[in-house]
Formats: C-alpha cells, structure tokens, sequence
C-alpha cells in the first residue's frame, strides 16, 4: 500500500460515506448508514420518538431506525455482576441528623447539567426523597433532599429549609408550572398534631420548585403517609394532582374530593391511588382500591362491600379491556375487577399463601409484569411474610419467605435486566435486598438492606445517564437494625449497577409511586393525552420499568484504510486508520485504538502505541486517526506489517459491549518507497 487519499471536510462537519463515494455532509447534519441525515427532535428513551425512528443514545435525538436485529448484545446469562456506584449516607453540612430514608424516592431531571439552557430529559437524573432523623421520628419533621444521580452530590437544600415534610410519604415529580424552571416537586407536609406513627391530624400536600424552594401548600389536601398522582384527566393541558380521594389543580383550586372518603389520619384508605381510563371513553378516570371516579367527580363505579387497597392497572386476562389488581391489607387478598364497572374477575387470594404465624394481615403495593417470558403478565406483592408472584388468573406461580413483621405492606418493582424477555424482581423487606428471578424464584442477588419498612420500594432507573439501569434503594438503621453478619445496618440511598455495564438500557425518569411508564414523558411532563399502558406495545404492566426501542442494539467496530504517511519514510513512521461502525447502536467517543507488531516465528506481541476515538460514532460513521509510532523508522524500499485493534485488547473499554468482537483486529502490509 503505496498511498491512500481520504475526504477533509470543513470544520464542524463531518466526512460520510466511503471511497470516492464519500460527500462532506451539512453542519449539523450526521453519518447515519453512509447517509447524510439530519437528526429529529430531541429525546431521552421509551415513546419519545415518532415510529419510524429511534432514540439515538450517543446523540440524544431521534434517528431513522437503522435496526434489523443482527447486531445485537444480550449479556451473558449468570452475570448479573452489582456494584455500589454511589452512597448517600447523609449531608454532613445540612441537617447532618437527618440521614434516615424509609420511603420510595422519586427521579427526574431537576437541573441544566449540559449547559444548553434547558432542563430537560438529556441532563443527569436527580433523586429526590425525605429523610428523618436517626432519632427515628419518622412521622414528623423530615427534610426534603435531592441529590445527583451520577454522584449522589447535594442538589438541594443548601440549609435547614423553612418547611418539613412527612417522612414515610411519597414524593411525585411533574411538570406543572411552565413559568419556574424545572418540573414541581409533590410531598405530604409534616403532621400538625399527634405524637405517634400513626395517630393525629395530618397537614396538607406542599408543591415545590425544582430548586426546592416552596411553591405552595395545599392545606385542606390531607396527605399523611399518601403518595401524590398526576395526570391530565380531561386532556386539557392542564395536570391533575390527586392524593387519596381529593384532586386539586397546581393552582391549588380544587377538582373534586369525596368527602365520604377523606381522612385527616396519617395513614388511611386509599393512600395510593391511580390515573387510567378504564372505562375507554377518552378521558382518565381515578382509579383506586375499590373505586373509580369520573373527572367531574362522580362515580363510574363504587364497590362498598369490598375494602380500599393499593390498584394497579394491566390488561392481565388479555382480553384488550383493563383490569384494576388490588391488594388489601385488611384481609391480605388479591383481586382482579374489571375495570370499566368494577365486577370481580377473580379473587380474594390470599397474599401470605398461608405462611403466616401472626397476624396474616398485609399485603404491599403490587406490580405487574411478564415475570416468564410467556407473553401473559404476572402479578406480585409482598406481604409480612413472604413474595408471591401469581399467573394472570391469580393462581400462584411462587412464594419466597421475607421478613416485614412490621409494616407488612412494602412494595416492590421489576425490571428485565438481561433483556431476555423475562423480568427480575427487585424487593427490599427489613433485611435484605434481593433480586429474584421472576420465572423461578431463584435469588440472583442478596445483599444487606436493612430497613423498619413503610411503604418503600426500590426503583430502576438509568439514574445517571450512561445508558445503562441502576437500581436506587433506600434504607434506614434507626432502630439499631444490623446486618445478619453482625455488622452495622445502612442508612440512606443508594445506587447499583452492573460493574460490567451489562444491564440494559432504560428510562432516565420513575416520576412517582403509582408509576406505569405511560404516565409521564422523559423530561417529566405529563401527557395530554397519556397512552394506555395495557394497549403499548412492550408494556402491559406495573411498576416497571422498560427497555427503550432498539435497547439490545449494539455497536460493532472494525478498523478499514490502514495506511502509510509514505512523505515521511526515513525520518518516521505515520500512519492513518479508519474506525467504522458498522453495528445498530452508537458507540460513545473514547474507544481505545491500539497499534502493535506481531513477531510471524514466535507470535510475540510487541506493543507500538495507542490512541482513542475522540467522538461518537453513530452506525455507519467512521473517523479517521493518525498515529505516530515513534518505536519504527522503516526504510525506503521496504515493506512492513503493522496491526491494529479498536476495543480490543488490555486497552478495551469494558463497558463497551458489541454485537460482534471477532473482526476488532485487522493488520495490513505497508510499502515505504524510495524518496518521493
């Protein structure tokens, strides 16, 4: 190889396309499959790009789908390696007594962290959530904290704010004031009387900025231990924001409430209702344990011979109509009723499996999920004694021993992290975590997780944008809760992912309590018109969250136009390289480029040097790189062998995974003529 010309273009542009086919492509414009292409509207994950594209990761917009599903990665059954990414184990500066955390947090993006003036789903989650004092009121006096998803680094506050909040209640995050940056924070004021867990008057629902300073309280919004819903019942522009059985406006004008089911006590009925339009006419309907309401506030249906629980909403019978799942705690049971007029479907079941030795009281939040891969979704709950896991027609599939002995009505969430159809159950009792698989039961993790429990649970979510999922738990040791070894218990939050990077793809948002995926948009606005959950493709479920279009696309890089510098024999050694991606995924900038010499008697592998990609590379884009190689001053008339490798190597990026590694070397035979 004597010599090679290669395309330069125009500073900010780029070079697209191959050989003399090549064309210098628009600023502003990418490389996509050869092609000039000008990418679409700005996005984040799932349902935020139109059908004929995707959500480029490495780009944050949406591309024409390249995917044909041969170039994919699906991590390696059995590696489902966690590590602690960070730990937030309080704020030594503000309010440093208060490094408590028993209840789910809620994540969105709060602040402008790429600089680009908005605050929108392409900045670094934040996790948002009450803490209390180790003292243990938990019940009273809490302070609301945000912290970085990427460090677990203070957002807010920056001194002991003004107000407190609940500490065992719910945090939601919505869009709701158009005129302050940043989506609103939803949470329960403290109590205004009482001295116990449970007894008292509560305050009301208090809204704050994204900043965490204090908007508005609602008083007459009796919140407790509740955890706050939104949504845009009559497709208006303008959210609701429910809590129990009352809706308000974020004006803090009221919507409806039902008098005959509001309660000043901190833990009452109906703690935890949902938004979903289960009668199909267009509109949302409120949706709790054994009621739906009509957004002018009447009934669409009102079951009194049944108590109130915690709903969730699926298609479970697979008949295209929603069924609303409860689970009750007053006579831990399970049931399915329909949900365009509330009759039985099947149930009670009972939530402990027969395993209690107490009181059989209890019974969580549930989730809904393909925990098999059979296409059919699954139902599971946690009681005071155990994990359940039941088929769609609420007969059981497993039951795994745990320990709430106390609140006995914690929940949990699920997440496919391997992508292979089939979700894992993430749950923590007062104990451990764990993560179950969901078909088996079999625990694929188990780690200390020590907490008094209320209504918590952990959330899975890509907290940090690096395109794979964490998972973010809370925990407390209040009461001098330890670990089964002996050792100290945790307080805090943290998060865990995979040190490998083989978790898949998610959302970067888990916006509240009742969360569906549906419910609100990657940037936490709400939609005027929320799609139904059970009808979207890939969802049909609960408290999970998703892998967005395209997850299990995956990069493949292979290095072409190897060639010589010839200007330069004698003197030195410079060669050019090609690093093109020829897969169905971005890879992001900093792949790893090694050069190295190969001996052909021993096979000896001499290291030459090493360089790196310094953008992303969308599929089929390629850049080119120059290397010198200080170690080789060939002469003229000779010819010489070099090879080349991209993520290969001691130099690979690990957390790189491509569809194929097998074709990542490629070496060629280069020719240094005589002077020129």
């Amino acid at each position: 190889m004597a010599s090679a010309c290669r395309l330069v273009c125009d500073p900010g542009t780029i070079a697209c396309g191959d050989g003399a086919a090549a064309v210098c492509c628009n600023a502003g414009d990418v490389c996509l499959s050869g092609a000039c292409t000008t990418p679409g509207a700005a996005c984040g994950g799932v349902l935020r790009c139109p059908d004929d594209q995707y959500c480029e990761a490495t780009l944050g917009h949406c591309l024409p789908r390249v995917a044909t599903g041969t170039c994919t990665y699906t991590p390696p059954p059995g590696t489902f390696d966690p590590s602690i990414e960070w730990a937030w184990t309080g704020d030594p500066d503000v309010v440093p007594t208060h490094n408590q955390v028993m209840m789910a947090p809620a994540i969105a993006n709060l602040t402008d962290d790429n600089g680009d003036g908005a605050i929108d789903e392409l900045d670094v989650p934040d996790v948002v959530f009450n803490s209390f004092s180790s003292t243990g009121v938990y019940y009273g006096d809490g302070v609301l904290r945000a912290i970085t998803g990427d460090h677990g680094t203070r957002v807010f506050p920056t001194s002991a704010p003004t107000y407190r909040t609940m500490p065992g209640a719910s945090v939601a995050i919505a869009e709701l004031d158009a005129t302050s940056p940043g989506p609103e924070i939803l949470t329960c004021s403290q109590r205004v009387s009482g001295s116990g867990c449970c007894d008292g008057v509560v305050d009301g629902l208090l809204m704050l900025g994204a900043d965490g300073h204090l908007i508005r309280r609602f008083p007459t919004v009796h919140c407790g231990y509740s955890a706050p819903a939104v949504a845009d019942m009559n497709h208006d522009g303008v959210p609701e924001i429910a809590v129990r059985y009352h809706v308000v406006h974020a004006d803090g004008t009221d919507v409806f409430s039902i008098a005959a089911r509001d309660s000043t006590s901190p833990s009452a009925g109906g703690d935890f209702v949902t938004f979903a339009d289960v009668d199909e006419d267009g509109e949302l309907e409120l949706v709790g344990g054994n009621s739906a309401w009509n957004a002018d506030g009447s009934p669409l249906w009102e079951r009194a011979d049944l108590p109130d629980g915690y709903p969730a909403i699926a298609d479970i019978d697979m008949d295209g109509k929603p069924e609303v799942v409860v689970v009750s705690g007053s006579d831990h049971a399970l049931r399915a009723l329909n949900g365009e007029d509330g009759t039985s479907v099947w149930g009670p079941f009972d939530v402990n499996q027969g395993h209690a030795t107490g009181s059989p009281s209890g019974g969580g939040p549930p989730t809904i999920a393909d925990f098999d891969g059979d296409g059919l979704p699954e139902i599971a709950a946690a009681g005071g004694y155990g994990y359940v896991v039941f088929e769609n027609d609420g007969s059981p599939r497993w039951f795994r021993m745990t320990q709430d002995l106390s609140s006995r009505v914690t929940g949990s969430s699920v997440f496919d992290f391997d992508g292979d159809g089939a979700a894992e159950v993430v749950y923590n009792d007062e104990l451990f975590l764990r993560v179950y698989d969901g078909s088996t039961g079999n625990i694929v993790l188990q780690q200390c997780g020590t907490t008094g429990t209320l209504w918590e649970y952990p959330l899975i979510v890509d907290v940090d944008g690096d395109e794979h999922a964490e998972i973010i738990v809370a925990n407390n040791d209040y009461g001098g809760q330890h670990c089964m070894d002996g050792s100290a218990g945790i307080h805090g939050v943290r998060s865990i992912g995979s040190a490998t990077a083989n978790w898949v793809r998610t959302r970067h948002i888990w916006n509240e309590h009742t969360y569906h995926v549906t419910n609100a948009n990657e940037d936490a606005t709400i939609p005027m018109s929320e799609a139904r959950n059970w009808e979207t493709t890939g969802l049909n479920d609960f408290r999970q969250n998703v892998q967005p279009d395209g997850a299990l696309a995956a990069p493949n890089l292979v290095i072409r136009d190897l060639a010589l510098d010839v200007t330069m024999c004698a003197t030195a050694t410079r060669i050019s390289l090609r690093v093109t991606n020829i897969g169905e995924a971005g890879a992001p900038a900093g792949i790893p480029v090694e050069i190295f010499d190969v001996d052909p008697t021993s096979a000896t592998v001499t290291p030459i040097a090493t360089t790196m990609t310094t953008r992303a590379l969308l599929p089929g884009e390629s850049e080119v790189l120059e290397v010198n190689l200080p170690s080789i001053v060939p002469m003229p008339g000779t010819t010489f062998t070099i090879w080349a490798s991209v993520n290969a190597g001691p130099a690979m990026l690990t957390t790189l995974h491509e569809c194929h590694t097998d074709d990542d070397t490629t070496h060629s035979d280069l020719f240094c003529p005589g002077i020129m």
